[in-house]
């Protein structure tokens, strides 16, 4: 079987499963951090251990045949540090499950002779105004956007274009700073919080720009596609609900999304045409789409499977295995991403917020929720006497329910009434 080089990962969710995959097909692989310590104690720091409980070792670690600690956030010296490795080992391809590293990652397969995408396509995938840019010069319509590192110029253009406006870190992801801004004031406030940390969660040197778009209203989905030699297939769409405004909170997903079959295709259509625009050829994408009464509109793409259990709710309804086709898209191999029959129609997920900032007193109802024969899993984070923020992004999920229905579009339905069944105090 094959032997892999995985660069960084995500701590939870695919970063848990992409490890025990990549087991279970046979392969090997090595590890590569610039900090493996991240992984250590992944559970407590997930709430998902119990206070007193012993921490066991990181799947990405435990399972690895080696871990290399490497400067992964500097791709020259990474490069130069793998190159006698791979000499040494003839790994088969290398891939990353992180936003923060997909470029990097495709900077190291075209230094090794490794299959992968075109860096350059990962760097404008990755960075929204950049995107952006590559869309309006291929003639896609989108909203008016301008990304800029000055404050005055960005009150400008919210004037010219009209309030309200949405602001976005260009470089980061999980909808982590961005909000909507109703007028000057929140403008300054949304500029000021997005370009304070000079580096990411990573250690990763920000770029400095903060992009600011017109408002585009109407329902927003997503399109999970696989691209292998240019030729792209689209899988499936999932809808999406929001929260939290002026944040972007993703409370829920459900796939397939309610939609009649052209609309679907037209959704499918605007999204090859982002990818054709940004010169996407290799990969897995998961690309947000709002769907306005102009028409569909590209939100972002996200040169990766799709997160917070998208790529599980598509696999329930359809059979497709994203983790296999992420290793074999590696080994340069046509991934399996046809649809087949599965016995479920629709498979939903909705995420456990918080109800405001607070200290958890209580979380009761998981019993009955889990009782229920369409509750596929129910997990409910350690954050009992934990003081919490206000929801604001993705990242303060506390926990998750993923339900599915046989006959139907109803597995939505299903997971908010789980959600509901659940009593979180906090105070």
């Amino acid at each position: 079987m094959a032997n892999l080089l995985v660069i960084e990962s995500w701590v939870r969710s695919v970063g848990l499963i992409l490890p025990r995959k990549l087991r279970a097909l046979g392969h090997r692989y090595t590890f590569v951090s610039r900090k493996p310590e991240h992984y250590t104690g992944w559970a407590q720091g997930a709430g998902l251990l119990a206070s007193g409980a012993k921490p066991e070792p990181h799947p990405l670690i435990a399972l690895a045949d080696d871990v290399i600690t490497a400067e992964t956030n500097d791709a020259e010296q990474l490069i130069a540090a793998l190159k006698p490795l791979h000499k040494e080992r003839r790994f088969d391809g290398v891939l990353t499950c992180c936003d923060y590293y997909l470029e990097t990652t495709a900077l190291v397969a075209e230094a090794l002779g490794l299959p992968g995408p075109p860096p350059s396509a990962m760097r404008v995938a990755r960075s929204k105004h950049l995107m952006r840019e590559a869309c309006r010069r291929a003639g896609l319509a989108g909203p008016r956007f301008l990304a800029t590192p000055d404050l005055d110029a960005a009150l400008a253009f919210a004037k010219e274009v009209g309030f309200p406006v949405v602001l976005k870190a260009v470089d980061l992801c999980a909808s982590e700073d961005v909000r909507a801004a109703h007028d000057a004031d929140e403008l300054r406030a949304a500029f000021a919080h997005i370009l304070g940390p000079p580096v990411n969660i990573r250690g990763q040197t920000r770029p400095g720009v903060v992009l600011v778009e017109e408002f585009l209203r109407g329902e927003e989905f997503s399109v999970e596609t696989c691209t292998w030699r240019g030729d792209t297939a689209v899988i499936g769409v999932t809808d999406k609900s929001l929260v939290g405004y002026p944040h972007f909170i993703e409370s829920g997903m459900m796939h397939p999304a309610d939609l009649r079959p052209e609309v679907a295709r037209s959704l499918a259509d605007c999204v090859r045409q982002a990818l054709t625009a940004v010169g996407y050829t290799h990969g897995l994408t998961h690309t947000e789409i709002k769907l306005t009464e102009a028409g569909p509109r590209i939100i972002e793409i996200n040169a990766r499977m799709g997160g917070s259990y998208v790529f599980e709710l598509v696999e329930l309804v359809t059979g497709v295995d994203f983790f296999t086709a992420v290793i074999d898209l590696a080994l340069d191999k046509r991934p399996a991403v046809q649809p087949r029959d599965t016995g479920i129609t629709s498979a939903a997920v909705h995420f456990l917020l918080p109800p405001r900032g607070g200290r958890v007193v209580s979380i009761r109802g998981a019993d009955e929720v889990r009782r229920d024969s369409d509750i596929h899993r129910l997990v409910v984070d350690d954050v009992v006497g934990k003081t919490l923020r206000a929801p604001q992004d993705n990242n303060d999920f506390m926990g998750h329910v993923i339900a599915v229905d046989r006959n139907g579009l109803g597995a939505r339905r299903k997971a908010e009434w789980a959600v509901s069944r659940l009593d979180i105090q906090v105070e």
